[in-house]
């Protein structure tokens, strides 16, 4: 199975896409535009919260 990544954070997450009903995820220009302005926006968040104060960022994968 393929991984589709986004360029500026090197992830995409499956549940922010429709899907067939045998469970494949369609992926269309409009779904990735959404899931990509979404991770900008965590991204931006996430930056705001480090300059403001000291904070650890975790990165696990499960």
């Amino acid at each position: 199975m393929g991984q589709l990544l986004c360029d500026n954070n090197r992830a995409i997450y499956r549940h922010e896409f429709e899907r067939t009903k045998s469970h494949a995820v369609i992926f269309t220009p409009e779904a990735l535009q959404s899931c990509r302005e979404k991770l900008i926006y965590k991204y931006n968040k996430m930056i705001n919260i480090a300059i403001a104060r000291k904070i650890l960022f975790v990165y696990t994968t499960l």
